[in-house]
């Protein structure tokens, strides 16, 4: 009877443990990636972002893979903070690779919505980039879709990160 116990309460682990330890493996792997702004482009004309009050780029990413394994994600969904004044929104929709120990490139469209900044808003951002000598920090919040096994889960994701004039 202690035998049949031990195996039992063996099994038990082990059927705990080894998804836990997947799901643990791939968390890691999607929420230590990082994410590093490579090339900003406008593509919204003044009379466009003047009647819509949003301006949008083509933003390009360097993701690097920070984790022990591969991972595959469906997109993600970040708000864009600037010296914590929440100033728009990056969405990726059509999926891409985030491979370990390397970088990859992808393409992103970041929206600023201006309608809701304010003058003052505006003007802490430009005084912090002259008195940091053209650093200012990004924070990008919201959340990535990765692909683990056979389902697609939904990850939280926050990072702070410096945004250099160069």
């Amino acid at each position: 009877m202690l035998r049949k116990r031990k195996s039992l309460t063996l099994f038990i682990v082990l059927i705990i443990c080894i998804p836990g330890g997947i799901f643990a493996t791939f968390y890691f792997s999607a929420t230590s990636a990082n994410f590093y702004v490579s090339l900003i482009t406008p593509t919204t004309d003044l009379i466009s972002a003047l009647l819509s009050g949003k301006i949008e780029f083509d933003i390009f990413l360097n993701v690097t893979g920070n984790g022990p394994i591969s991972i595959t994600s469906k997109g993600f969904n970040f708000s864009v903070y600037m010296e914590d004044v929440y100033v728009g929104n990056i969405k990726n929709t059509e999926g891409f690779s985030i491979l370990a120990g390397s970088t990859e490139f992808i393409h992103t469209i970041l929206t600023i919505d201006i309608s809701t900044l304010s003058i003052e808003d505006i003007e802490n951002i430009i005084n912090l980039f002259y008195e940091q000598e053209g650093e200012l920090f990004i924070k990008l919040e919201g959340w990535i879709d990765v692909i683990i096994l056979f389902f697609t889960i939904r990850l939280p994701y926050t990072k702070i990160m410096p945004f250099a004039n160069s």
